[in-house]
Formats: C-alpha cells, sequence, structure tokens
C-alpha cells in the first residue's frame, strides 16, 4: 500500500482573497497536476473520461497540466501520462526548447521534493529520440513513487498499483456498430515508431502471402514527416493496405474501420465487436 500523503504538507492554508480580510482558509484537498491538458477534439477518450472522474473525485484537487503552474505553481504530486509528448519537436530549435523545458521541470521536481506519479501505459521507452530525452524519461520512471499498470499483464518491475483500464462501451454507444468484414484489420491510435507500425507492415505482408482475403488500414497522425514516409514506402510494397493520415478525433475513432475483423488500438489487438473496450 502506498501512503503519498506522508511526504506532503498538509493541511495547506491559503491566503484568502483580496477584500476578505485575514480570513484565512484551510486546503485538506490533495493537489494532483496531471501531465494533460484540457481534453480537446482530437484528444484520447481516456484522457476525457478520466479527466471528467478526476474533477468528480473527493478530497482531490485536480488540475490541468500547464507550463506556468508545473515550473512556478503549487501542488502537492504530478501524474504524468506519456511524458514523451512534451519531449522533442519538428524542428531542432523547437525540439531543444522544449527538452530544456522538461529539464527545468525535473530539476523543479526533485529540489521540492514532488512526488511522482506514473502511470504505465508503455513497456518500454520510446525508440525515436534522443539519449539526452530517454535519460529525462528514465528519470521519470525511476523516480516515481507510484507506478500503475493498467491490467495485468502489462505490470514492470516499478509497478506499485494496479488500476484496470476503463471500457469505451458507453462513448462510443451513440455511433452504428457495422458488422465485421472478415479478413479487415486496422490500427488506430498516434503513429510512434515504438508501437511497431512497421512490424506489422512486415507481418501483414507475410501474412496477406498465404491469404489473399485480408486487408489493413492505418488511422493515424504521424509523430513525424520521416515515420509518414517510412509507413508510405512499406505500405508500397504490399497489397491490401489503405492509409488514413491525421487525428483521430473521438467523433472520427469509429471510422475507416467499424467493420474489421481485428483492430489494434495503441497497443493491444482486439476482436473488432469489442474494440472499445480496449485501448
Amino acid at each position: 500500500e502506498i501512503d503519498l500523503t506522508a511526504s506532503l504538507h498538509a493541511p495547506r492554508v491559503e491566503s484568502a482573497q483580496p477584500g476578505e480580510g485575514l480570513l484565512m482558509r484551510t486546503v485538506s484537498d490533495i493537489r494532483v497536476v496531471q501531465s494533460f491538458r484540457a481534453p480537446r477534439t482530437t484528444s484520447n477518450p481516456y484522457v476525457w473520461m478520466l479527466d471528467d472522474a478526476l474533477e468528480r473525485t473527493a478530497g482531490l484537487d485536480h488540475r490541468r497540466f500547464s507550463w506556468p503552474l508545473a515550473l512556478f505553481g503549487r501542488y502537492d504530486v504530478i501524474h504524468f501520462h506519456w511524458p514523451e509528448v512534451a519531449l522533442g519537436g519538428r524542428t531542432p530549435l523547437r525540439r531543444l526548447v522544449r527538452d530544456l523545458r522538461f529539464q527545468a521541470l525535473m530539476w523543479r521536481l526533485r529540489l521540492t521534493r514532488t512526488p511522482l506519479v506514473r502511470t504505465i501505459h508503455n513497456l518500454e521507452l520510446p525508440s525515436d529520440l534522443t539519449p539526452w530525452e530517454r535519460r529525462m524519461l528514465a528519470a521519470v520512471r525511476d523516480r516515481s513513487q507510484v507506478g500503475i499498470a493498467l491490467n495485468e499483464q502489462t505490470s514492470t518491475a516499478d509497478t506499485t498499483a494496479l488500476i484496470p483500464h476503463g471500457h469505451y462501451v458507453d462513448w462510443f454507444a451513440e455511433y452504428p456498430v457495422a458488422e465485421p468484414v472478415v479478413g479487415r484489420i486496422a490500427f488506430v491510435g498516434l503513429i510512434r515508431r515504438y508501437k511497431g507500425v512497421e512490424d506489422l507492415l512486415d507481418a501483414f505482408a507475410m501474412l496477406r502471402a498465404r491469404r489473399s482475403n485480408v486487408s489493413l488500414v492505418i488511422a493515424g497522425n504521424p509523430t513525424s514527416s520521416e515515420m509518414a514516409t517510412e509507413v508510405r514506402a512499406r505500405a508500397v510494397d504490399v497489397d491490401a493496405v489503405s492509409l488514413a493520415f491525421g487525428p483521430r478525433p473521438p467523433t472520427r475513432m469509429q471510422s475507416p474501420h467499424p467493420n474489421s475483423s481485428y483492430c489494434r488500438i495503441g497497443s493491444c489487438i482486439t476482436p473488432a465487436p469489442s474494440w472499445p473496450r480496449s485501448r
């Protein structure tokens, strides 16, 4: 059992707002900064549902991420999801600025001894980062007091808690469900190198050589132009592959694969009739 409150200063006392005289208010809720910002139309449904659940959690002062808050604000705990999205950039200058900013955050957390919590969305560190960026992600992993696994199959050596991943059945309930087409496979989600899209294409090419009734759809947003170019180049040499690059808002997540027999979403492959249950 993990008790974060042992390393927190509670209760916290904050000054009253101007005009309230000497009135003080006691804040006993734990203030937790999540590493995601306010959800957008292109955000993962996981983020939408988690954000809503945290807002309704008693005893929790839920704060969405912003750099001013993370670097200079007051909070008790920071909770990381996919910290790699804060690193890197499409230009060398943008990459340097983003990496320096993240390094400053890690220094701040160390100096203030702020507890870290990490949800383990991926088993390994991304492979498309610089050595410096990988060291920073390793620091997030190694300094986390709590490592949360989303299922029993993806627990790691630093796992300290299990919170099963919720289903998406209610989220997608309003959308029509099509009958699956035998042999149609789909990958949906952010296209990062460590997700193995290249391996999926290679495996599908071998499957296609043995079975002529299979097809593959890859729908999602590549994280770099190099990633997009490589996926296109590999797909050209394989029959029955369709590419649909671009963000996949929650309202479009059911397309273009509502009738896929199997759907690879993020880090798993699941039969399409029940695919909303897995990420």
